[in-house]
């Protein structure tokens, strides 16, 4: 299963809440957060590549905790 179908399978599953509820699209970001942490490299290996994407990963995972606006 690709990222995309996995990210409108878990959007999909939580469908009790509202299309814009804050906790369904956090699910949906955390997936992706995981994808992007799965792409970088060893940090032995390619160590900026591998803090750059992580950082990427912990930002969106942080953003799903921010209370909205």
């Amino acid at each position: 299963m690709n990222l995309l179908d996995s990210c409108i399978e878990i959007h999909q599953s939580l469908g009790a809440y509202g299309v814009d509820e804050r906790r369904r699209m956090a699910a949906v970001i955390r997936e992706i957060a995981s994808a992007i942490r799965a792409m970088a490299p060893p940090e032995d290996r390619a160590r900026i590549c591998h803090l750059a994407l992580n950082e990427v990963a912990d930002y969106l995972i942080k953003e799903t905790h921010e209370s909205p606006d």
